[in-house]
């Protein structure tokens, strides 16, 4: 009986070997090929590219041509991260720090310098972001809602009539001094406006309302 049972056994390894040997088909090439697309193409542009935002929900993609990065490959890059659900952007120099982060960091330095000069709490300049601007920076970029905000002549007129008394603002805008006493201040403002909630919490919470902002974005074309 050993023997029958390993001379079975040794036909079916042949039988396994014999058809692993049998080359692939067409539809078997061009499954794997689907399969692991995104994997490789992530791989090939991962040197030009930069994702932000979080696993749960599509951001926006940076993306740097280098003096190695030809402009059909940034071009394949750009379809290729739109085609996965992101939002890509190009960048045509080179500076420290990402754009998105750069652009957060210059409104957060606002926050702090105001927060500093007691001009109002860590609380309320929260409240200030995100039920000001906030809401509607989730719908459309700033200067698409500047356009808004020349009214029927649109960004024409903001930039005629609205961007002077603006450009007294932004030459009034202060730096903070990053003192360990600010950095206190803060921290304990956010554990009180966190309450009970957990990082993670809070996390899901956020990504429940941004996924939802998302889908209402893509349904309205925005």
């Amino acid at each position: 009986m050993y023997r029958i049972r390993r001379a079975a056994s040794g036909r079916y390894t042949a039988n396994r070997i014999k058809r692993s040997a049998q080359p692939f088909t067409k539809r078997q090439i061009l499954q794997a090929a689907r399969a692991l697309w995104p994997m490789l193409a992530t791989l090939a542009f991962s040197g030009v590219a930069h994702a932000q935002g979080t696993m749960d929900f599509s951001g926006a993609t940076t993306l740097m041509s280098t003096f190695k990065t030809s402009p059909e490959t940034i071009e394949k890059a750009m379809a290729f991260y739109s085609s996965i659900g992101k939002k890509p952007i190009r960048l045509f120099k080179a500076l420290p720090g990402h754009v998105a982060n750069r652009l957060q960091a210059a409104l957060y330095k606002e926050v702090l310098y105001l927060i500093q000069q007691g001009v109002l709490s860590v609380a309320d300049a929260d409240v200030a972001v995100s039920y000001g601007p906030g809401p509607r920076w989730g719908v459309m970029g700033p200067s698409l809602q500047w356009h808004l905000g020349g009214g029927a002549g649109g960004i024409k007129h903001f930039m005629e009539h609205i961007m002077g008394p603006m450009e007294t603002w932004m030459k009034a805008l202060g730096t903070p001094d990053i003192t360990p006493e600010l950095k206190q201040t803060v921290a304990d403002a956010v554990i009180k406006i966190a309450g009970n909630r957990s990082v993670e919490q809070l996390a899901a919470e956020e990504n429940e309302v941004v996924t939802g902002l998302l889908s209402s974005r893509a349904k309205a074309g925005l």
